[in-house]
């Protein structure tokens, strides 16, 4: 009975809602969004934060194609960007501390906002030793693992005896 009694009077508050919104938009003549119009965004559905460490300045992940990303580290704005044609993202931001959360808005015209979090790591790896190309590859750049972008025969060295060689760091590692 009390359930039935909370369905009838759940139907009511919505039709009396859908039947006096239209109307009060009408006499007041503002851009309030009505329960109509609040129904038919639809959700984005792919939406994804890849893990973040301590030694990266840009967060990546996936999104809806042309959707907006924004990056937000203790409540303040740290970076945007837009999801590109293949569906993926990368947001340029300063170093964030390893602890730190920071959270990632989804956002498209006639979409439902999202919103999803990432708690900083500390990267056990961002000094000891990087990885330079090695093998058939004439490149002088170094990363932060052997097997990064597909390299075959890295060759493992200090950051400083990489820098003495000539090499320099990765962008996309780095």
């Amino acid at each position: 009975m009390k359930k039935k009694l909370q369905s009838i009077i759940l139907a009511c508050i919505m039709a009396f809602t859908m039947a006096i919104a239209p109307v009060n938009s009408l006499l007041t003549d503002n851009s309030n969004v009505t329960v109509v119009e609040a129904a038919k965004k639809k959700t984005i559905k792919t939406f994804t934060i890849n893990s973040l460490y301590n030694t990266y300045s840009k967060v990546t992940g996936k999104g809806l194609k042309n959707a907006t990303v924004k990056a937000y580290a203790k409540g303040k704005l740290i970076g945007s960007s837009t999801v590109r044609s293949n569906g993926t993202y990368s947001i340029s931001i300063p170093k964030q501390p390893s602890g730190r959360t920071v959270t990632v808005k989804i956002s498209k015209s006639g979409y439902t906002t999202r919103s999803k979090s990432v708690t900083v790591k500390k990267d056990k790896t961002s000094s000891t030793y990087v990885y330079c190309n090695g093998g058939n590859s004439k490149s002088k750049i170094y990363h932060k693992t052997a097997h990064a972008h597909n390299m075959e025969g890295a060759i493992k060295m200090t950051k400083s005896q990489a820098k003495a060689k000539g090499y320099r760091a990765c962008k996309t590692c780095w």
